[in-house]
């Protein structure tokens, strides 16, 4: 929730650089950490502004079908750099996280 007036409702929604903006104001308020679980657009978005450290990614065994969406722009192959920390069964599902192997900025 974001105030009406508040320095953040100034900044949405989410355009160009405002990612970092964001997390930069956040910062001053002795928020360092971020949990994102957004659509395609806002994921898309941080991974490619560089803001992203750590992927927890849940994947099902289900499958959505043709009119499934992926989680961001050109599927997760951005992700196939990144460094498994770990992989945890979750039957039937499975969960993976990974760790960017270059430091967020």
């Amino acid at each position: 929730f974001t105030p009406h007036g508040s320095p953040l409702s100034r900044l949405l929604p989410l355009k160009g650089g405002a990612i970092k903006d964001v997390l930069s104001l956040l910062a001053e308020q002795g928020i360092t950490r971020v949990l994102v679980e957004a659509g395609k657009t806002l994921n898309t978005a941080f991974l490619q502004s560089g803001s992203v450290d750590r992927v927890y990614w849940f994947k099902s065994t289900a499958t959505i079908g043709e009119s499934g969406l992926d989680a961001a722009a050109g599927g997760l192959s951005m992700l196939a750099q990144w460094r498994r920390l770990e992989h945890t069964a979750l039957p039937p599902d499975t969960l993976d996280i990974l760790e960017s192997c270059s430091p967020a900025s």
